[in-house]
């Protein structure tokens, strides 16, 4: 059932109006006749300058919204949709405001066919995501000062190899243009030197035979002389039989004879990491930097040393930063997640804990950020560990996470108040989250020592 039908014919039409007007999304419904005529389109329209009026009337057309350079992409993918019988897809493009403003926007359209599937309406949901795509810049921006290379990796059953992401590390360390490396992973390997190459081969087999950590030391030949690499890379085999590896490559030349620094230069890139992450997600902009303060100050007050605090802070500025390699629609998506996109998401843990193992400091980073989904009962994720089993660092990040996530405003929901996040850490104490982390964080509300940490939308004071 589209949803034009089902505002009209399932719920009052004063109920569908307060609805829509209430959402930042624009609702457009057309027939999947002729030139695609609009039916129906909410007054959240208003926010690019159209009245829905317009629009239905056909003074203005779906096609007249669109950025003209995107036209062609986005009729494309409607052409596809319908070709292969989907009900639903999802695109990123840009509109013009009746300004001439250009706006980015996700779009996500469901299909409406008959019993014989045949298409009969398309209704299309468009938030405005100019902010987000705002921050890619500043991502790039921040991905250029990451001291190494970051990159996936993926190696086939049959032997072919592809690398899916790198940033522009990879073009430091190797000299070479960052789109032939992407394009063509034989130049990472004719680079080794002719007395490395068996043992660099050697020991990627062994980690995708086994799902072992790929720890690897080795020599590359550049233009500007031989460098010394070293790489971590947590592999994780696919559906297809495929590993993919979330790889850092750290440029270790002069620490080959002066290993003086390296973990400050590590726990830089761990800071570097967070800014990564927020930079792509403006809805969790401070989101790190909080969490952090939090966990600090739960761990002063339950007695935690110095060092394990300092590790447990230095986890908890990063604890998501596996979210950059999930889709930004889905990051920033304002309505509920489907069963296989929320999969994607959990992944999170997963991708931002193969990440920090290739970190080389003494405090365990990446475990603290695996397990900090993880619940008390084992109904945690990924690992659906329990109790003790569950790292006290993860405990802590946990309670503190669910603090501020709860006290922050998100794409399909406002902050929450302090009696909601009260009541979820008394109903989960015991059960989903550790006791003593939960009754030291409510003293720490009780006694205002969260109020200035929290977002400015929802203080506890």
């Amino acid at each position: 059932m589209s949803f034009a039908r089902l505002t009209r014919s399932q719920m009052s039409a004063e109920f569908a109006e307060l609805v829509l007007d209430a959402s930042p999304m624009v609702a457009i419904v057309r027939e999947a006749r002729g030139h695609w005529p609009v039916v129906y389109v909410s007054e959240a329209i208003i926010q690019f300058g159209y009245s829905a009026l317009e629009l239905e009337e056909q003074r203005t057309s779906f096609k007249d919204l669109i950025h003209p350079l995107d036209r062609d992409t986005v009729s494309w993918s409607l052409q596809t949709a319908m070709d292969s019988s989907a009900d639903y897809f999802t695109d990123s493009y840009r509109v013009i405001t009746a300004s001439g403003e250009s706006r980015w926007v996700s779009d996500w359209t469901t299909i409406s066919r008959d019993g014989e599937g045949r298409a009969q309406q398309t209704t299309t949901l468009l938030l405005d995501t100019t902010k987000q795509h705002d921050t890619e810049a500043a991502f790039q921006d921040i991905a250029e000062t990451l001291p190494g290379a970051l990159f996936q990796y993926r190696l086939y059953p049959n032997g072919t190899d592809a690398i899916e992401y790198v940033n522009p590390g990879c073009a430091d360390i190797w000299e070479l243009d960052m789109a032939r490396l992407r394009h063509d992973p034989t130049l990472l390997w004719d680079a080794v030197l002719e007395e490395d190459a068996t043992a660099m081969q050697h020991s990627v087999m062994v980690s995708f035979q086994s799902l072992q950590m790929w720890e690897h030391e080795w020599r590359i030949q550049t233009a500007s002389g031989v460098k010394w690499l070293r790489a971590r890379g947590r592999p994780r085999k696919l559906e297809d039989g495929s590993v993919r590896w979330h790889t850092i490559i750290l440029d270790v030349t002069s620490s080959k004879t002066a290993q003086e620094g390296l973990e400050n230069s590590l726990k830089h890139a761990v800071h570097v990491l967070a800014q990564v992450t927020e930079a792509r997600d403006s809805h969790v902009a401070g989101h790190h930097h909080r969490v952090a303060q939090s966990v600090k100050l739960i761990g002063e007050a339950m007695g935690l040393g110095d060092d394990q605090i300092e590790g447990l802070t230095l986890a908890a500025s990063v604890h998501d930063i596996g979210e950059m390699f999930i889709p930004q629609e889905l990051i920033a998506k304002p309505g509920p997640l489907t069963h296989t996109e929320y999969q994607q998401v959990q992944f999170h843990a997963e991708a931002g804990a193969g990440l920090l193992e290739q970190i080389s400091v003494h405090w365990p980073l990446e475990q603290i950020v695996l397990q900090h989904h993880e619940r008390m009962d084992g109904s945690g994720y990924p690992r659906g560990l329990r109790g003790e089993d569950i790292l006290l660092e993860a405990r802590i990040l946990a309670v503190a996470e669910v603090i501020d996530a709860m006290s922050s405003p998100r794409p399909y929901r406002e902050a929450l108040d302090e009696t909601k996040v009260r009541e979820e850490l008394a109903t989960g104490r015991g059960r989903l989250y550790d006791e003593v982390v939960v009754d030291t964080a409510l003293r720490l509300l009780d006694d205002g020592a969260l109020a200035d940490i929290l977002p400015v939308e929802q203080n506890i004071h």
